[in-house]
């Protein structure tokens, strides 16, 4: 009952897509088209069969024609050069594995409708003529690839590219390599939490362990990522420090501080869903020490310093299409609080940040680029 309501509702945007001309030049049907192109083939018409593909793919971008029918032409008639395989071949692969599943969808559910039919039948052509001519070629060829691709053999055919070094030297397995570069590499955003501690080491020891809470937010291009963090520490110190103001030395507690600065990483190594990134930022780290209400110059103090902070962090992708991951990140702050001059109190030494990490990376496209082309970690 599924599959039937999911064809009908199929059916309909189908016809409604053709019967609408979407470009002004489109003027033949999608039936008219795909039958025209299956006559030209049949007879042999070159010329014909190029040009119709050639101005139908230029007038009618709401109809999908790619290079197939050109390049089972050019095996049949042993024309085939594997330099007629055009650099977008994976991306016209997609969309054919997807024609071929509505073809099956429309078959299985025997709902009739005049486009979606004719789409049928074309799509049924291309993979009769594709497993007509698949024994005929050799092995190990661009033209047995082709022919094993519309054949509707999808998995044998990314299995020859992927796991079988006897293709290596054909075009289709120097064109799925760079494919298979380009997605595995594709940037992505990525927007994460931060909880943690941040514990002051020295004489800076005295302001005390304090809880760390922020965000962050970046992008990550292939092994390097660049973002933006910001975080907030709180709570008041344990015990009183001293801080001048207008050449007094002021006792207090005070403590509420935040940092936010430009942060850099790069991935060490992956295995599975685990990641160990080396990451180091440069940030405008800072506290209030004193508020105004207990200034005699009714001026808050706040110490303020460059942060320079190499660390690492871990990432465990916890949900199956790898976009939300948990972690641990641990930094060394090199801080400097005696610079601002407003440190009553010996406050020098570095901190440390230990950090646990929630995050959402956006990796639809890169993922289902990947899943679409078989290409398994």
């Amino acid at each position: 009952m599924v599959r039937t309501g999911y064809g009908i509702v199929l059916t309909i945007v189908f016809c409604i897509v053709s019967s609408v001309r979407t470009e002004a030049g489109c003027t033949d049907s999608p039936a008219e088209m795909y039958s025209a192109l299956i006559r030209y083939f049949t007879n042999a018409n070159t010329d014909s069969l190029r040009s119709a593909v050639n101005r139908w793919r230029a007038e009618c971008s709401n109809i999908h024609i790619d290079d197939g029918i050109l390049l089972l032409y050019a095996i049949r008639t042993e024309g085939f050069s594997s330099s007629m395989i055009g650099t977008m071949f994976f991306t016209h692969a997609f969309e054919i594995e997807r024609q071929y599943a509505r073809t099956e969808l429309y078959t299985d559910i025997d709902v009739k409708a005049p486009g979606l039919e004719a789409a049928g039948q074309y799509n049924e052509f291309l993979r009769k003529t594709a497993s007509a001519l698949l024994p005929k070629c050799s092995r190990n060829t661009d033209e047995y690839l082709i022919c094993l691709f519309y054949s509707g053999d999808f998995k044998g055919f990314y299995s020859l590219l992927r796991d079988n070094p006897d293709y290596s030297g054909c075009r289709l397995t120097s064109l799925y390599d760079y494919y298979v570069r380009y997605y595995r590499h594709l940037g992505r955003p990525e927007i994460g939490l931060i909880a943690g501690a941040w514990i002051p080491l020295g004489h800076a020891s005295r302001l005390g362990i304090h809880p760390n809470l922020g965000y962050s937010m970046g992008w990550q291009q292939g092994p390097v990522s660049a973002g933006i963090t910001m975080a907030f520490k709180f709570l008041d110190a344990p015990d009183d420090y001293y801080v001048k103001q207008a050449g007094l030395f002021l006792p207090t507690h005070e403590f509420f501080g935040g940092q936010i600065g430009l942060d850099i990483g790069y991935e060490l190594f992956r295995i599975r869903r685990h990641e160990l990134h080396v990451v180091t930022g440069i940030n405008f780290d800072g506290f209030d020490a004193l508020d105004m209400d207990r200034s005699p110059i009714e001026k808050a103090v706040s110490i303020n310093t460059l942060n320079i902070n190499p660390g690492f962090e871990y990432r465990f992708f916890h949900s199956k299409n790898e976009k939300t991951y948990i972690g641990l990140r641990i930094r060394y702050n090199i801080v400097d609080y005696m610079k601002s001059g407003q440190a009553g109190s010996n406050l020098s030494g570095n901190t440390v940040s230990t950090e646990f990490v929630t995050g959402y990376a956006f990796r639809d496209v890169k993922n289902e680029s990947l899943k679409n082309l078989r290409y398994y970690k």
